[in-house]
């Protein structure tokens, strides 16, 4: 026996039907216009008058929420996170760590594929940091920040069973060229951020994409247009913005909305602890942050 969402708006990314239908049981069957749908004896109907029906999204960069972190090394609370964020809509997250000891960080790792093996919307891991420039960390720890080692990172996809699917790191530090490369081996996404790059040495990087666009890397300026003018006229890179009205503002988000577009813009939510709650003193990782 099929379900069938009748009566809704039907946006699937290439097509976006006003007044539509959509036949499921565990895969999308059919969707069409409702004046073409033909219902079936055995057809569950749902009506969903006034709603709109949309893929699940897919975010590659969540640290945490609902007062779990990632870093915590807790794969029960990890699977507890990615089944509240399938109630908001997301069907698909990498799980992201952050710059901390190496210690902390193979922990974190090792709860991560822990709670993958037993949710099956944890596509993998996004990890920033720790191999990142000290002087835009941001919310990374600076006195973890380290130039790239290649042993480390070897033992941390050993650990993870190749599940690091991207890595945000500044593609200025010693030996990045070195990462690039072992990126290229693993099919890991080269990700530009907590970078202050000359416009020069971001466009000598192979990298993949750009890790939230704006915030703490080197920005545009008419002398050198840095990381941002990269993410502005390169069009093989795609791009992460949050678009939380507090990380970017409304008009930044539109010049970039208008430069880049919507087929190179990934929307992410960067999320932390305090997602979910109305004001909370939580931290992500070990920085503390008011949620207000």
């Amino acid at each position: 026996m099929a379900k069938v969402i009748t009566n809704a708006r039907i946006i699937d990314g290439r097509s976006d039907i006003k007044l539509g239908y959509l036949r499921f049981d565990d895969r999308i069957i059919a969707a069409g216009k409702m004046s073409q749908f033909i219902a079936q004896d055995d057809d569950q109907i749902i009506d969903y008058p006034s709603k709109i029906v949309v893929p699940g999204f897919i975010d590659m960069h969540c640290h945490a929420g609902y007062g779990i972190d990632s870093m915590n090394g807790n794969a029960d609370e990890l699977i507890e996170l990615s089944a509240k964020l399938a109630r908001e809509g997301v069907s698909g997250v990498l799980i992201t760590t952050m710059t901390q000891s190496s210690q902390a960080i193979s922990k974190a790792l090792e709860s991560i594929v822990s709670a993958s093996e037993r949710s099956t919307n944890i596509l993998g891991i996004h990890l920033e940091g720790p191999f990142v420039s000290k002087v835009f960390h941001g919310a990374q720890p600076v006195d973890e920040v380290k130039d790239f080692d290649l042993n480390l990172m070897r033992s941390w996809q050993a650990i993870t069973g190749d599940r690091i699917k991207a890595i945000t790191y500044a593609p200025e530090l010693l030996h990045a060229r070195e990462l690039e490369q072992y990126c290229d081996e693993h099919n890991i996404l080269k990700s530009m951020g907590h970078s202050q790059a000359t416009y020069e040495q971001a466009t000598e990087a192979t990298a993949d994409r750009i890790t939230h666009l704006y915030n703490a890397q080197s920005p545009l300026h008419h002398r050198n247009v840095g990381l941002v003018g990269e993410a502005f006229l390169n069009t093989s890179l795609m791009t992460e913005l949050i678009v939380d009205g507090v990380h970017v503002s409304p008009e930044a988000v539109k010049i970039a909305y208008e430069i880049i577009g919507s087929d190179r813009l990934e929307l992410v939510t960067d999320s932390m602890e305090a997602r979910g709650h109305a004001r909370w003193y939580l931290s992500i990782g070990r920085s503390k942050s008011d949620s207000s």
